[in-house]
């Protein structure tokens, strides 16, 4: 893997399907194909340039969530196994991002990266200027991806918002901690639950993501395998990249060991919180870049359940 040109969280499309970009080499994007011109039972349409394309990403979130054991699989198995069915040549088995799809750079007809705010319509202007009235950051470190990257006018869907800056992302974290301590801002995804990385600001849910441009220290970096998966009983210490891709953790194990926790699974994303004792199952790695050292437990982007307490 080399440094990225392309953002992550860029819409990379392809003849047949629109590729969420999380990585990138000099022949390949890597990432979720979210949207398919091949169909898939029980998902709804985008209608794009006059084109139907189903949303594959809908079945990362059918069946809800209910209570599993610690490691076990998460929803998104569902979606990787339709999707690679649809598009068995296109399947590719990262080593430490883990099973997701790749397109060649050859087969590319556009890239849309994440839009900054004066390239943004009216509306999703509107939704930035009531945001930064509650957490006043400087537009020239606000994006916006997600859908409202093919589909300006929508306001059902999340306003997928992206902080752009280490520093900044931090603060949206810290931010996003103190919003959702008031009810009335909290996304309630079941009795008693509220999601933990969305909030309500004037009726539109946002769902924040933090990018910075050496964030990608772990898809490039040498790695080598420590430890094969097995259960850690820990403490998180420091959950401020939590918005990053991928989530990171600092957390300290029941052995008194200071370890880093980094999870591609969308889910983890603001989970943890400093303080929590939570149990999981995942391989530990030795990360290497220059003179820059980390070792860290890798949740792919399938994820696997974690116990919180």
């Amino acid at each position: 893997m080399q440094n990225m040109k392309t953002p992550k969280h860029s819409y990379v499309f392809s003849k047949d399907f629109i590729l969420c970009c999380l990585a990138e080499d000099d022949s390949f994007f890597y990432g979720e194909i979210l949207y398919g011109k091949k169909r898939m039972e029980n998902v709804k349409t985008i209608k794009l340039d006059k084109v139907f394309y189903y949303k594959y990403w809908e079945l990362e979130h059918q069946n809800g969530v209910n209570r599993k054991k610690v490691g076990e699989k998460t929803s998104y198995t569902k979606y990787l196994n339709f999707t690679t069915r649809l598009y068995p040549e296109h399947y590719f088995n990262h080593s430490i991002i883990g099973n997701l799809f790749r397109i060649s750079k050859r087969d590319v007809i556009k890239v849309i990266p994440p839009k900054n705010y004066y390239s943004l319509s009216k509306f999703q202007k509107q939704i930035i200027n009531h945001l930064r009235i509650k957490f006043p950051l400087s537009l020239k470190n606000i994006l916006v991806g997600g859908s409202n990257l093919i589909n300006e006018k929508n306001n059902h869907n999340d306003f997928d918002l992206l902080i752009k800056g280490k520093t900044e992302g931090i603060k949206m974290s810290k931010f996003l901690n103190e919003i959702t301590l008031n009810k009335t801002n909290q996304v309630l995804i079941g009795e008693g639950r509220y999601h933990q990385r969305r909030f309500h600001i004037n009726n539109q849910i946002i769902c924040p993501f933090s990018i910075y441009k050496t964030d990608n220290f772990f898809e490039i970096a040498k790695n080598r395998k420590l430890e094969n998966k097995k259960e850690i009983t820990a403490k998180v210490t420091d959950s401020s990249g939590s918005l990053f891709s991928p989530a990171r953790y600092k957390i300290k194990t029941n052995k008194s060991e200071n370890y880093l926790l980094i999870s591609y699974f969308v889910g983890h994303a603001h989970l943890f919180k400093e303080g929590d004792i939570i149990k999981f199952k995942a391989p530990l790695f030795q990360f290497f870049k220059n003179s820059i050292k980390k070792k860290a437990f890798v949740i792919p982007i399938e994820g696997s359940w974690v116990d919180i307490n």
